[in-house]
């Protein structure tokens, strides 16, 4: 009889202790697919990193010292604790300055997309609700904006003034405005014929109350869509432009700056360039995951369940 009860026991443990494995995967994979953990993580460490860069970064990121010119990780071969992700061509700490240049994109990317999603939001309320001569000025000014390369023009106006942070400011506003244009104007074009802009206009209501009290709100999460999409790749933007040296200038700790000093020393430190390239990689993909993500969320066309 004992035995029996053992064989029992084992017949009806035994799929529970398989099941709660693949019921726990499961259930992981499911929150992961519903939620954005991982870039959001990925998202708040460089939040993190950007708001207390002074009490984190363990050394000056200006700080100078040949003794740790080129110095490996401190894994590596070579490598000291003193400089835990090495030095770059100067001896200057790279975790120090990764962790600086975090405040410096965030900067950059938060103050020209704010200038860019005012002014192209405006633009885009105006172009879809008045329509006709000034629509037709509006987009038209956004083709010819689209069909200028970016790059090209930001080293133009980089030999006409020289390369600082203000400048860099105002090309990435200028090269975020656009899109914001034409999305919400495709918004404006649908709502400003809804039943209750048309009841506003029979009460009295001005044009700039019915724009703003009106048509506004109906476009806000379309906005921050955009400017969650837009921000990864303004500060892709910002790398390439300091990477090709019409950016922000040294020895500001940009990442494209970072990458552009060790270009001439991959062969032999190899890690100079690879972080702060690696950093770019992993902000502008979790922008882009939280984006989609964010999309998803606020679309009802688009919510999965």
């Amino acid at each position: 009889m004992a035995a029996n009860v053992q064989d029992i026991d084992l017949r009806t443990l035994a799929p529970r202790a398989i099941q709660a494995p693949v019921k726990g995967a499961a259930y992981a994979w499911n929150f992961l697919r519903r939620w954005p953990v991982i870039p959001a993580t990925v998202l708040l460490t460089i939040v993190v990193c950007s708001i207390f860069a002074s009490q984190i970064a363990p050394h000056s990121f200006r700080e100078t010292d040949l003794r740790f010119r080129n110095q490996p990780p401190a894994w590596m071969e070579g490598g000291n604790t003193q400089r835990i992700l090495g030095g770059d061509v100067v001896g200057r700490d790279i975790l120090s300055r990764l962790i600086h240049g975090a405040r410096v994109e965030m900067m950059v990317a938060t103050i020209s997309l704010l200038g860019g999603a005012i002014v192209g939001t405006a633009l885009g309320v105006i172009a879809g609700y008045y329509g006709r001569v000034i629509d037709e000025i509006i987009m038209r000014l956004v083709d010819i904006w689209f069909s200028i390369p970016f790059i090209l023009f930001a080293l133009v106006v980089t030999i006409a003034f020289e390369p600082s942070l203000r400048v860099v400011l105002i090309l990435l506003a200028i090269l975020a405005w656009s899109v914001f244009v034409r999305n919400i104007r495709a918004e404006i074009l649908v709502l400003k014929n809804t039943d209750y802009v048309a009841a506003a206009r029979i009460a009295g209501a001005s044009t700039m109350k019915i724009m703003m009290r009106h048509l506004f709100p109906g476009v806000i999460n379309t906005m921050m869509v955009i400017a969650s999409l837009r921000v990864g790749q303004l500060i892709l933007a910002e790398a390439s432009l300091s990477f090709l040296g019409a950016g922000i200038p040294a020895p500001t700790p940009a990442w494209g700056v970072m990458v552009s000093d060790g270009r001439s020393y991959l062969d032999k430190a190899w890690w100079v360039s690879t972080f702060p390239g690696t950093a770019i990689l992993l902000t502008v993909m979790s922008f882009n995951f939280f984006g989609d993500w964010l999309r998803d969320r606020l679309d009802p066309r688009l919510r999965q369940l």
